[in-house]
């Protein structure tokens, strides 16, 4: 069989830093041939991050003005919005990235970039748009049948309305920061997937 392995930056960072030897099992699975890595850049984990603590800072803060108190259903409802932006956002950037590596560039300059975001969030928008009103729709129909767990539904219900609105807004702009210091800062230019018989031409 054959499997792709997606390798962050801030992951490999982690395995040198506390579990050097999964390093060597990664070496180990690639001489296999049977695994290729998909190198995922800094900026997608970094802005996946931003979204995952901006929306869990804001249903604290809910909870906090509704003084709905902190329990076990709250940790629930922020664990489920939390699997819920990544479910949003994995498909979203990996959209982006058939984009980017279908200008067939080895160097996208910043309207480029944001324009194959644009084109990856559009593409997903309504999908995202089917998912929020889905979670809320069934947590608003099972709160009002059982109302002893009102306030885990209720932080679902909000909290995915959060997800939704930071990773349609926020994450753009997040992403797009990063990409550029990342640029400014090593200065090299991202591998697209081409081969140097076609860029040296």
């Amino acid at each position: 069989f054959h499997c792709a392995l997606s390798v962050s930056g801030v992951m490999l960072e982690m395995f040198q830093q506390f579990a050097p030897e999964m390093i060597d099992l990664l070496k180990e699975l690639a001489n296999t041939g049977c695994v290729e890595f998909v190198a995922t850049p800094y900026s997608y984990s970094l802005a996946t991050m931003t979204s995952i603590l901006m929306t869990v800072v804001s249903l604290v803060a809910f909870f906090g003005v509704t003084r709905i108190p902190l329990n076990s259903y709250s940790v629930i409802s922020i664990s489920v919005i939390t699997a819920y932006t990544l479910f949003t956002l994995v498909p979203l950037f990996t959209r982006v990235k058939e984009y980017m590596n279908s200008t067939k560039k080895v160097y996208l300059s910043r309207d480029e970039r944001i324009e194959c975001f644009n084109k990856g969030r559009n593409s997903m928008v309504l999908s995202s748009v089917v998912s929020t009103i889905s979670i809320s729709l069934i947590s608003l129909i099972i709160m009002f049948f059982d109302l002893s767990n009102f306030s885990m539904y209720l932080a679902i219900v909000v909290g995915s309305i959060f997800a939704f609105a930071y990773n349609m807004i926020i994450v753009p702009k997040v992403w797009l920061l990063f990409e550029n210091s990342s640029d400014k800062r090593k200065k090299t230019f991202k591998n697209r997937n081409i081969s140097k018989s076609k860029y040296r031409s």
